[in-house]
């Protein structure tokens, strides 16, 4: 079709096609449903019985009252979201149980930076997150993690650690591991955690690698000092050589494990941890 021809009136009207003012009456998560549904079309037209039931669980989690979210790591500093219950309860066990006892439909995080929240709250709505946009250490993917680990939501932390390991060790030329994501992750995630594993196992195959372990010497023999199991696995690697096989093998190694968490679990965990967490 040509359009040398067109006229002014033809130009003008060319707009309101794409552009259809039933929209306007949409809400907020209702916009990004939609554009979730036509950023992720099957170009095959799948069969209408299969995407029905999924479609229908979506808008479910997207029904109902809303519960606003303060995160900062001071109150001055705060930002609030409002979001919807079923949604926030759906990907964060945290946030299922203070919902539960939450009269005052708001939920306080303070100590927790907002930018990393927006990250969990894109994920939610998108599937994903782009976090190519913030500085590169501390890893905004460790700080995803702590996030998840924070709220309960295992299924936000396996995303963040898949992220984690096809930045340093899925590819050839992976991201090297930065003294300061290995001081951020030990100051902030449990000694027993997945994510300190990945870090200690990290830094145990690639010590002796400049270009894939980053930091001055001085910050390392501090943090081998602090850390006598991951010190004394380098003398026995000077030794006899590096072992067969790498400690950071398999994503799968650093992945939680699903959990299911009764309604009453969930109560008992806000009467004692709630009011100390938020």
């Amino acid at each position: 079709m040509s359009y040398e021809n067109n006229t002014l009136e033809d130009m003008q009207r060319y707009p309101t096609f794409i552009f259809q003012p039933t929209y306007k009456k949409f809400s907020l998560e209702e916009h990004r449903f939609a554009d979730y549904m036509l950023l992720n079309r099957n170009s095959d037209r799948p069969n209408k019985a299969v995407t029905e039931l999924p479609k229908r669980n979506t808008l479910k989690l997207l029904s109902g009252k809303g519960v606003e979210i303060c995160v900062g790591k001071t109150p001055s500093e705060d930002e609030t979201w409002s979001l919807p219950v079923n949604l926030v309860s759906h990907h964060s066990a945290y946030f299922k149980a203070a919902c539960l006892w939450n009269v005052k439909e708001q939920i306080n995080l303070l100590g927790h930076d907002p930018a990393v929240f927006a990250l969990f709250i894109e994920r939610m709505y998108n599937g994903s997150y782009d976090a190519s946009a913030f500085p590169r250490n501390p890893s905004m993917h460790a700080k995803c993690w702590v996030l998840g680990d924070f709220i309960l939501c295992r299924e936000f932390k396996n995303y963040a650690m898949g992220r984690l390991f096809d930045e340093h060790v899925a590819t050839a030329f992976g991201i090297p591991v930065a003294f300061e994501d290995v001081q951020y992750v030990c100051n902030s995630a449990s000694s027993d955690s997945k994510l300190k594993l990945f870090y200690t196992d990290s830094v145990t195959d690639q010590f002796g690698d400049i270009y894939r372990l980053r930091g001055f010497m001085a910050d390392w023999e501090k943090f081998l000092e602090d850390h006598p199991k991951t010190r004394s696995a380098l003398p026995r690697k000077l030794r006899y050589g590096p072992p067969k096989k790498p400690r950071v093998k398999s994503v799968t190694k650093y992945l939680e494990p699903e959990e299911f968490v009764s309604e009453s679990a969930l109560r008992v965990l806000t009467y004692h941890t709630l009011d100390k967490r938020s």
